[in-house]
């Protein structure tokens, strides 16, 4: 924060400063001018009035020039953020035309396990640690329950899993590679694969296509997919019942829309994906009962290959996992299967 606020306030100084400088310089080199034209006999009426255009000219073009010197400056500042998050994007042309990338294209990463092994988590420079010594074995297609209070590592257990947070000890192995070991695609391929929706959507002020094929040109919509995800995620009566379909506007963060309704949202654009892991974080949580059952049975149908972790604090949201754990002082502990728990 300190790094920024030290940035911000030089940017400002060097988009302010100009001003100063040129009216200064400005007035020094008339209260010259005029110096040298009285001592070298012109007519000081004629030089006042020639002089007064000339100000009352710069007076009014100054505004404009510094208009122009500020935006630029703008531009200038806002351009290294940028080419940062394209590079942190994996995007090495920035000469390269973005409205002709297929965003469909997907990385082909395969696995038939997931492994973490003896994970310590502890923020840096803190020493408080979150996770102490987690195992935990997941196969490809396996449908695994977390529970847990809250605050308890539940979320920071998923960042792990993701390739977003990496661990302070132990290994995150994909069938049998480290994550972090391998070149730097590696987890950019692992995450291509990762399709999250957490409690709290994002809905950006568009349509439902475009919320739901987040990111992608319009051109390269893929409608047939489009459709089978709002189905899946019993979204589709609501888009049929609009008069625009897909269309349909929602307005800034989703004001048009029900908390169910986003998070359905969510779940289409997860699901659009077409991921091999889906990730659930409290995704259903403004759902009711049926509906999320509903939901849960068609994503079963979508696709027996997907793994799906799933976060919830309802019991009947995790009937349809294999294997259900619970994060408790700081470990991962196995409970068992749904029907035992229930």
């Amino acid at each position: 924060n300190l790094k920024i606020r030290l940035k911000v306030s030089k940017v400002n100084f060097a988009t302010i400063i100009p001003r100063y400088l040129i009216e200064s310089i400005g007035l020094i080199a008339l209260a010259t001018y005029l110096l040298f034209s009285s001592k070298s006999g012109l007519s000081l009426q004629n030089t006042l009035s020639y002089i007064g255009v000339v100000a009352y000219g710069a007076q009014k073009l100054l505004p404009s020039i510094n208009t122009i010197y500020s935006s630029f400056s703008d531009i200038i500042f806002a351009q290294g953020p940028l080419e940062k998050i394209i590079k942190a994007l994996y995007i090495d042309d920035l000469e390269e035309d973005f409205t002709s990338i297929d965003f469909n294209k997907k990385e082909t990463l395969n696995f038939e396990k997931i492994k973490l092994k003896n994970i310590q988590f502890n923020f840096e420079r803190s020493e408080n640690i979150i996770l102490n010594e987690i195992d935990i074995s997941i196969d490809k297609g396996s449908k695994i329950g977390i529970i847990g209070e809250t605050g308890s590592g539940k979320s920071t257990f998923i960042d792990l899993v993701m390739g977003l947070l990496k661990p302070s000890e132990g290994e995150i192995l994909i069938d049998d590679k480290n994550l972090y070991n391998i070149d730097k695609s590696f987890i950019y391929k692992w995450r291509s694969i990762i399709a999250h929706v957490p409690q709290s959507i994002f809905i950006s002020d568009t349509t439902i296509e475009k919320n739901i094929a987040l990111g992608i040109n319009s051109k390269f919509v893929d409608k047939e997919l489009l459709e089978e995800s709002a189905k899946i995620s019993e979204l589709w009566d609501y888009i049929e019942n609009t008069k625009y379909k897909f269309k349909t506007f929602v307005g800034e963060g989703g004001s048009r829309l029900s908390g169910g309704q986003r998070q359905r949202i969510g779940i289409a654009r997860a699901l659009y994906k077409k991921p091999k892991l889906l990730i659930f974080d409290e995704a259903t949580s403004a759902l009711d009962n049926e509906t999320e059952k509903k939901i849960i049975k068609n994503i079963n149908k979508f696709s027996s290959d997907i793994t799906l972790l799933m976060i919830a604090h309802r019991l009947s949201t995790l009937e349809i996992c294999d294997h259900i754990y619970e994060i408790k002082n700081k470990k991962l502990l196995y409970r068992g299967t749904p029907k035992n728990l229930l």
